[in-house]
Order: structure tokens, then C-alpha cells, then sequence
């Protein structure tokens, strides 16, 4: 593994909820005591973690010019922040979301300015609508001609294509209701009425 790589996974969250270094392999908290001891700070180490972790977010408050309390709890809350947002990121990787950069947003609300919102969601209608045709292409080439692997692997690759053509779309659509972090909590809510679901043994027909 090279340096950039070491420097990505430098930090995780593990299972429990709490922040790990992985060279060494170490919880952050156990980190800073080292670090608190190592460096002659005065943070007070008689505690638990989660009492420690609340003592260094208050200590993030010092100068760390002035004070090496300051200067480790700095240290503590750049790495916690850091492996959060890598287990964030590491979320949409997982799930397979499709990224969208910088320019890709301003392309979207240029879209948007120039055509217009009402072209634009009959724009997401037709996309939709497209995709939708592609899943039913997919159902009758799996159901009706499951040893035709050559039509199969045809159908996959239309239902990407107009998965990424509506996937635009609904980042368009995101940007014209506004509110992301709205529609993000209806989505977290909405996989745990699955899960509860999935867990419970019932059969969800919507």
C-alpha cells in the first residue's frame, strides 16, 4: 500500500460507533491518552472515553499556538471528522450511488436556467419512463429467455444506461424542490420501515 493509500485509510469507524487508527491498530481515544501522557498535557485522563471525547471537544476551544491541550484536541477532532466523512463517503460507494462533481452540479443548474422547470420535468418524466420501459425489457429477457445470455447481458446494459440517464434527472429534481437533506431523511426513514419489515417477516407490496 502506497502513501496516498495509508493516507485514506489512515482512520475507520468500527462497529461500535468508534474511531480507529489502523497503524497503528488503535482506538483514537487510546490514541490521545498516549498522546495526553506523551506530551505533558493536563487533560484528565480518569475518566471514560466517552468522557474523555467530550473533555477534547471543550479543550478545542484553546489556542493550539498556546496550549498543547488545544493542539491535541485539534488532533483528536480532525481525525474523528476524518474518519466520519470517510464512512459517509464510504456509504455511497458501497451502495453503488454514482457521483456527481463540482461541475456536474453546475452543469444540472445550468440545465435548469436555460430549458427551464417545466421542460425539465417532463424532461425527468420521459427519462422515467425510459427506464421503465428498459426494467420491462430486463423482466421478459430473465423470465422468457433466461438461457439467451447474449439478450440478458443487452438488457443489463440498457437498464445502466437509463439508470444514469434518470439518476441525472434526480439531481435535477433534488435541485428544483430543493431540501437534501430532507429527501436524505426520508430515505434513511424509509429503509428502516424495510428493515423493520425484513426483520418482522412481513411482505412489503409498495
Amino acid at each position: 500500500m502506497d502513501n496516498f493509500q495509508t493516507a485514506l485509510n489512515f482512520t475507520d469507524v468500527s462497529e461500535d460507533g468508534w474511531v480507529w487508527l489502523r497503524q497503528p491498530e488503535i482506538a483514537l481515544t487510546e490514541y490521545m491518552r498516549k498522546l495526553v501522557k506523551g506530551h505533558g498535557s493536563s487533560i484528565d485522563l480518569d475518566c471514560n472515553d466517552m468522557e474523555l471525547s467530550e473533555t477534547l471537544t471543550e479543550h478545542l476551544f484553546d489556542d493550539p499556538k498556546q496550549s498543547i491541550d488545544g493542539l491535541i484536541a485539534e488532533h483528536y477532532t480532525i481525525l474523528w471528522a476524518y474518519a466520519t466523512l470517510r464512512e459517509k463517503l464510504k456509504w455511497y460507494e458501497d451502495a453503488g450511488i454514482p457521483a456527481i462533481p463540482d461541475y456536474g452540479l453546475n452543469t444540472i443548474r445550468r440545465a435548469i436556467n436555460r430549458y427551464g422547470t417545466a421542460p425539465q420535468l417532463q424532461m425527468a418524466i420521459k427519462e422515467m419512463s425510459e427506464l421503465t420501459k428498459a426494467i420491462c425489457n430486463l423482466q421478459r429477457a430473465v423470465t422468457f429467455n433466461y438461457r439467451n445470455g447474449a439478450k440478458i447481458k443487452v438488457a443489463h446494459e440498457s437498464v445502466r444506461e437509463e439508470i444514469a440517464d434518470v439518476y441525472i434527472m434526480l439531481a435535477q429534481l433534488v435541485e428544483i424542490v430543493g431540501k437534501p437533506e430532507e429527501v436524505q431523511q426520508i430515505v434513511l426513514e424509509k429503509l428502516e420501515q424495510l428493515k423493520g419489515a425484513l426483520d418482522g417477516g412481513e411482505v412489503q407490496s409498495e
